[in-house]
């Protein structure tokens, strides 16, 4: 279910002025520089995000970004061999890292680039804010529903004052021993596409099929639905709508349809369980199961979380816990289901629901 990019925001920005000349606030309260920090940081997350290839991840460029509601904007830092992080400006927390997408700005006019939260990049092209990705022309009623977002978000959040040491930031990542499985499955035909909504009947098709690689081939027993890689094919996804339902679907409807469909074909049935609403229980879960070398399936909605920036399930095979000062933040690592971005870190609170095959 990806909806519309512009209206479901979670870090969501700001209308400047055209000629707008902010700088970087070179130092905080402690004498902390603050594009060294997040420079630092993003090599950090980088090198610890980058299970596969152990690249030795450098900074090419630190680049403004425009905020629509206030001053202080996003810092995108440039990484290499590839990837980049966003950064609130405000309070330095993380808004993005990605290192599977192409970077998504050219900075020959800083001034204007906008950044509307993860995977939500703007620019302004003869008074008007497009969407760089789908053409999108932000009308004024957007752009006033953004500035409101990102007015309610900065509430709770505290000014950047920076760490004790910019080079180390504390942070914990909890992943599966088997989440190369995961993070390998970005070709065309690794994993299903998803149309019409069926987000939640994909990341299902995804933890069976890693179920069917990991733990018993009865998970999946006719080939046709093998897709490259250890994956599974879009013939599996459209197979699992045939027991859920071919538009978008809850996890209680999709709890039904897999034990529908192991019914079908497993000499057992597994038991599929539904975690309690809301994001404590959520984590719960996914603790639970990444200690035991098991993904889950995770839903987010914006209207559970008005930050969330999309209503979508995906598939969670590990988790970060981060600390700056006194304020810890949680993220999952998650198969997104979408092939120009298969692999994500995204906020524990946007999620409400989980389901797991035990």
């Amino acid at each position: 279910m990806k909806i519309k990019r512009l209206l479901t925001i979670t870090v969501v920005l700001t209308l400047l002025l055209n000629c707008l000349t902010f700088a970087f606030a070179s130092n905080y309260e402690d004498g902390i520089d603050f594009t060294e920090y997040v420079s630092k940081n993003a090599v950090s997350l980088a090198k610890s995000c980058d299970m596969e290839s152990n690249s030795d991840y450098t900074v090419t460029g630190t680049h403004f970004l425009n905020k629509f509601g206030s001053e202080e904007g996003y810092t995108l830092v440039e990484l290499s061999p590839r990837g980049f992080a966003i950064f609130d400006n405000y309070s330095g927390v993380l808004e993005e890292l990605s290192l599977s997408e192409e970077m998504p700005y050219s900075f020959d006019d800083q001034n204007d680039n906008y950044f509307a939260g993860p995977m939500n990049y703007c620019i302004k092209q003869d008074a008007n804010i497009i969407d760089i990705r789908t053409g999108y022309k932000y009308n004024e009623e957007d752009i006033d529903y953004i500035v409101a977002l990102e007015s309610q978000n900065k509430k709770y959040r505290t000014p950047f004052k920076g760490p004790v040491d910019p080079g180390q930031p504390n942070y914990t990542d909890v992943n599966m021993l088997s989440a190369s499985y995961f993070i390998n499955l970005t070709g065309k035909y690794d994993f299903g596409n998803n149309y019409n909504g069926t987000c939640t009947q994909l990341a299902c098709a995804i933890m069976i099929g890693y179920y069917r690689y990991a733990v018993n081939p009865m998970f999946i027993t006719n080939p046709n639905y093998l897709g490259t890689n250890n994956g599974t094919s879009d013939d599996f996804h459209v197979h699992l709508q045939s027991w859920m339902g071919s538009s978008g679907v809850n996890l209680i409807t999709a709890k039904s349809g897999i034990e529908s469909y192991l019914a079908s074909i497993y000499f057992t049935t597994p038991v599929v369980t539904l975690s309690s609403y809301g994001f404590s229980y959520v984590y719960s879960k996914v603790v639970d199961k990444v200690t035991h070398d098991r993904p889950a399936v995770i839903s987010m909605s914006n209207s559970y979380n008005i930050s969330a920036p999309y209503n979508h399930t995906c598939v969670a095979y590990g988790y970060r816990i981060a600390t700056l000062g006194s304020s810890t933040n949680i993220y999952y690592y998650v198969h997104t289901g979408w092939h120009d971005n298969p692999n994500e870190m995204w906020n524990y609170s946007w999620f409400y629901r989980a389901l797991s095959i035990d």
